[in-house]
């Protein structure tokens, strides 16, 4: 149990890094990395929370996570809006997918098990729908990166090339700790603890990379 929570901590603090590059160079970043800017801070007081709740042995924090999902899909969903500003279809589609996830993540707090998780369970379902929506914009994002008519010269200094592969990665090691964590728990499984601290500290690494980007995106957008 030391070495989960010390991973817990080194999870939940990684987010600082991504952080302290924001808050450096906030006046620099377009309007896309301004909201990555912020979404990394609130996501740090949300790991914050949970390391705290953690460590006073609180019986149940799960409604911080539902409360998280909800959160983390606005932000997102806002992010990959301005990715694709220049095809409306897609945009709108976009929109339209991010409220609906929402909803269904609201829906989820419903305590009927037979269809939703309830708000004292992990948000599984909710979160595994998360990364059912934005991995396919991760993949949508690089496709268009790699086969545009443009050649990327510079991939590396893309900030969106960088923030793009963290929820790529994120969501994509993520869902099947997400979808089978419940049944985990159950069994008194840690595995989904170690995944899921695991896959943030690495997803933290990616945004401050992004963060350190001057631009977010070598593809066309709207201002």
């Amino acid at each position: 149990m030391d070495s989960l929570r010390l991973l817990d901590g080194f999870s939940a603090f990684s987010a600082l890094l991504p952080v302290s590059v924001a808050f450096s160079r906030f006046n620099q970043y377009d309007r896309q990395l301004r909201i990555v800017a912020v979404f990394v801070l609130v996501s740090l007081g949300f790991d914050y929370t949970f390391h705290v709740l953690n460590g006073l042995r609180v019986g149940n924090n799960f409604p911080v996570a539902h409360a998280l999902v909800v959160v983390s899909s606005w932000f997102l969903g806002r992010i990959y809006e301005l990715v694709f500003a220049d095809l409306p279809r897609l945009q709108k589609g976009v929109r339209l997918g991010t409220w609906v996830l929402i909803g269904f993540a609201v829906l989820n707090t419903l305590p009927f098990s037979d269809w939703f998780d309830g708000l004292w369970k992990m948000p599984a379902r909710s979160l595994t729908a998360q990364g059912l929506f934005f991995v396919p914009l991760t993949l949508a994002y690089l496709y268009r990166l790699f086969t545009a008519e443009q050649p990327i010269l510079y991939l590396d200094r893309t900030g969106m090339f960088w923030v793009n592969s963290a929820v790529l990665i994120y969501f994509t090691l993520n869902i099947f700790a997400f979808s089978l964590w419940n049944d985990m728990n159950e069994s008194k499984s840690a595995l989904s603890y170690v995944i899921h601290a695991g896959v943030n500290l690495i997803a933290n690494v990616f945004y401050a990379v992004g963060l350190l980007c001057k631009t977010s995106s070598t593809l066309p957008t709207k201002a």
